[in-house]
């Protein structure tokens, strides 16, 4: 079974405790086998915490605890990451520095825009969740 280690970004953790069986939970449930390996950090962790206690997300999602816990089960914590030259929104940087410091295979955003190329930085492979849940499922993304 290959395992394919992703960054995960805050937008699709949220998506999918919103969207139980939207695209966003079905690429989290290959979470379960081991097939997805989540690459952390404690800045990662924090960013999810901060978005998902949120009033508005808490209120509406009564699954976002299980779906942090099951990150953390899953999940490949990593601390030794080098910091990249900053994006725009500092709040992404974190997952561009856990992406290419850890060599991860993917990172999986619904704002790809928000990790536009950077001059002289490795970027890393940016897919959107349906693009991952397609190589997941052994379908050709696209």
């Amino acid at each position: 079974m290959e395992r394919i280690r992703a960054v995960i970004d805050t937008n699709v953790l949220v998506s999918a405790t919103l969207t139980p069986g939207g695209t966003c939970a079905q690429l989290l449930s290959h979470l379960h086998g081991g097939r997805l390996v989540p690459v952390l950090t404690v800045a990662i962790i924090s960013e999810y915490l901060t978005v998902l206690e949120r009033p508005a997300i808490a209120r509406r999602s009564v699954s976002w605890r299980e779906v942090l816990d099951l990150m953390h089960e899953s999940g490949e914590l990593v601390s030794d990451v080098r910091t990249s030259p900053a994006l725009r929104d500092r709040g992404d940087q974190p997952f561009l520095d856990a992406a290419i410091h850890a060599d991860c295979d993917l990172l999986v955003t619904g704002n790809g825009v928000d990790f536009t190329p950077l001059h002289g930085v490795p970027r890393p492979r940016l897919v959107t969740p349906r693009e991952a849940l397609d190589l997941l499922d052994g379908r050709p993304p696209g």
